[in-house]
């Protein structure tokens, strides 16, 4: 079991299941969320009366998108068409928007906000999958129990 909870943390930055994984937001939190607002990567659980939630750093909520309001923008959707607003709100360091587009045939999205130095940034996404790093298939897997390869004073 914990072999498997190794894992899990290094394939994701922030394990709490946030969608922006490396884009900065001065600490918001860019979520998929169910009915409760829990947070989930499930897109069942998303559209089923869920939506998009962004939390500041203190998990208090800045601007909840309920996911028919994304059904809606989705299904305005026409091939090589502009990207659609779907909603605009405020994030801790200034505006925030989410826009969707047809990447190929499927609905792809983007949320743009700033940061603390107010520094825009954007998050580019499909569906509730998380945007971040995999582990490195190149990296050996860290060991559990590492063992010293120098000695760091000189022995006597």
């Amino acid at each position: 079991i914990m072999g498997v909870a190794l894992t899990a943390a290094q394939d994701l930055i922030h394990p709490d299941g946030r969608l922006n994984q490396i884009a900065h937001f001065g600490g918001d939190a860019f979520y998929c969320v169910d009915a409760d607002k829990n947070p989930t990567n499930d897109l069942e659980a998303f559209e089923e009366d869920g939506g998009f939630l962004l939390l500041d750093a203190n998990g208090q909520e800045l601007w909840f998108v309920a996911a028919a309001d994304v059904a809606e923008a989705v299904a305005t959707l026409e091939a090589d068409s502009e990207p659609v607003l779907i909603a605009s709100g405020q994030g801790s360091y200034g505006p925030v928007e989410l826009y969707v587009y047809l990447a190929g045939d499927e609905p792809e999205f983007v949320f743009i906000g700033y940061d603390e130095h107010g520094k825009s940034n954007s998050l580019t996404f499909r569906g509730c999958s998380p945007v971040g790093p995999g582990p490195d298939p190149d990296q050996p897997e860290a060991a559990e129990d590492p063992t010293p390869t120098a000695t760091p004073f000189p022995v006597a």
